[in-house]
């Protein structure tokens, strides 16, 4: 089972069917767990993640979002990821690895 740590807490990450409605992920901050259903694309499922991060981040910092705020960020923030994968990579100073000098 992969695992994410979100403000200091660590969730399990689980891969399974949500089966009786039409979610494609669900997330607990009281269980530390989010679950995305696999049958997605697996865009839809790298989507789907951020989506159910962007709860997470709205109820530890009681943001009270609305649900289609929370679709809107996790699709800019997965464009941007997707589009930009050099920016994700760059080793800044002070950061990893010290600068040699």
């Amino acid at each position: 089972m992969e695992k994410i740590k979100i403000f200091g807490h660590q969730y399990d990450v689980d891969y399974r069917e949500l089966r009786g409605d039409d979610r494609l992920g669900e997330s607990s901050n009281a269980q530390n767990r989010i679950v995305i259903d696999p049958w997605q694309a697996p865009s839809q499922q790298e989507d789907t993640f951020l989506h159910e991060i962007v709860h997470q981040i709205s109820n530890v910092l009681g943001l009270k979002l609305d649900e289609g705020t929370v679709w809107r960020l996790a699709a800019g923030l997965h464009t941007i990821i997707v589009d930009n994968p050099q920016v994700f990579s760059l080793r800044l100073p002070g950061r990893g690895e010290k600068e040699s000098g």
